[in-house]
């Protein structure tokens, strides 16, 4: 959208200045079209309800900080400070949409990203919502979700690789190496 304001902004320069407007009435045309523009991506935002750097899709809003994020806890408590919280994968359709996402971020690991997938204190695994992830839908990457060592705590949809989009389960702290999962953060509206 802003690519869009810079355009109108320099076809009213160009306008202008065929048409020989003088500079400081020029001026206040540029600040009133830049005005205009900004309120236009402001209603834009508020139509689908998602703030400026959220992608839009099936009643919610997903943002991925392509941060590698060693620590799961970190990654969700930066999503809580954006106002939303680790994705919640409800059907195959979202993974994709999520999947495709992923890849288009500057940082695009092996590692994937942080999903909302927590084991509790009875062993089984757990959308942050409470909601179990045995019987619905779900992503598994083969043998997988294995609890290796019984330290696979947390869960995270894999990047770069043949098994991109599976989900896995791994250590809830990981040992700072660069290829760590990055924060992909949910909103519904």
């Amino acid at each position: 959208m802003k690519t869009l304001g810079t355009l109108l902004i320099l076809l009213s320069l160009t306008v202008a200045s065929e048409a020989g407007v003088c500079c400081e009435e020029l001026g206040r045309k540029v600040d009133l079209l830049t005005e205009k523009v900004d309120a236009l991506i402001k209603k834009v935002d508020t139509l689908t309800g998602c703030p400026s750097g959220w992608i839009f899709y099936d009643e919610s809003c997903y943002y991925i900080d392509d941060t590698p994020t060693a620590e799961w806890s970190e990654a969700r408590s930066c999503c809580q400070g954006l106002g939303g919280d680790l994705a919640i994968i409800r059907s195959a359709e979202e993974n994709q949409f999520i999947f495709d996402l992923m890849k288009k971020q500057d940082t695009f690991t092996a590692l994937g990203a942080w999903i909302g997938i927590q084991r509790k204190d009875d062993s089984k695994l757990y959308w942050i919502d409470d909601t179990p992830v045995e019987g619905h839908y779900s992503a598994w990457y083969s043998g997988q979700p294995d609890n290796s060592y019984g330290n696979e705590g947390c869960g995270h949809i894999l990047g770069e690789s043949s098994n991109g989009g599976k989900w896995n389960d791994l250590e809830c702290l990981l040992n700072d190496e660069g290829d760590n999962p990055v924060i992909l953060c949910q909103k519904p509206i």
